[in-house]
């Protein structure tokens, strides 16, 4: 019987809505335009070596309702779908982009899809935990910024022993650091080799409301906002 495709405790089927996708990346034009919109944006990111394609996602939900509804649902796996999307569709691009000589070696650097746009906006103060894990947009000004911190994405590591290299899934920030090597067997023998770990931008902003959208009398909210790339 041939695997589900279906994402656990979701109705989302994989391949239908990567396809969808593909679908609306090579095919959605502005209004009054003739061309394509995001095969020209993915070309202009090669070129810029800017590796992210932003996505209107107003743009999403007028060719396709019921994707947009999905992504506003279940944004950690659309998300990273429609990255794998952009990456497959980079590649099968690049024969029309007429790119040469080193711009080439940009064709398999990994991109990014940032979403912006939304239909609806929340309002600080009514934010609750109906809105864990979902996509959503809110407005306010930035009154403190952190430092920009390193996030491990990807982790790699050498055994001592025999110099396996094994490259653990990072789940939820946190490393699954092997404890017997797969090779010959040794047991806590891994060492991390920074040089080869890969790392993204994070940083910590504070956002506060806006004072239009403070009732009379009331103290302004805020909301500790995790910034990453």
């Amino acid at each position: 019987h041939e695997l589900s495709t279906v994402v656990y405790g979701t109705t989302i089927d994989i391949r239908t809505s990567k396809q969808k996708f593909e679908n609306f990346i090579l095919k959605f034009k502005l209004p009054n335009e003739t061309e394509p919109l995001y095969p020209r944006l993915i070309a202009e990111a090669i070129e810029e070596q800017s590796y992210n394609i932003n996505l209107n996602c107003l743009n999403l939900k007028a060719y396709d309702e019921i994707l947009y509804q999905e992504l506003i649902k279940y944004p950690s796996h659309l998300i990273p779908l429609f990255d794998l999307a952009i990456n497959d569709l980079k590649e099968r691009l690049q024969i029309d982009m007429n790119i040469e000589g080193d711009e080439m070696d940009n064709i398999y650097r990994h991109m990014q899809v940032k979403t912006f746009n939304l239909a609806t906006s929340h309002n600080m103060r009514d934010l609750n935990p109906k809105d864990i894990d979902k996509l959503i947009s809110i407005k306010g000004m930035i009154i403190r910024s952190g430092d920009i911190i390193p996030e491990m994405k990807r982790a790699l590591f050498q055994c001592n022993v025999c110099d396996q290299i094994e490259a653990p899934l990072i789940e939820d920030g946190q490393i699954i650091e092997p404890t017997a090597c797969s090779n010959c067997e040794s047991t806590y023998s891994f060492t991390l080799i920074h040089n080869r770990c890969a790392f993204a931008d994070m940083q910590l902003i504070k956002v506060q409301e806006t004072p239009n959208e403070i009732p009379e009398g009331q103290t302004p909210h805020t909301i500790n906002v995790f910034a990453f790339d």
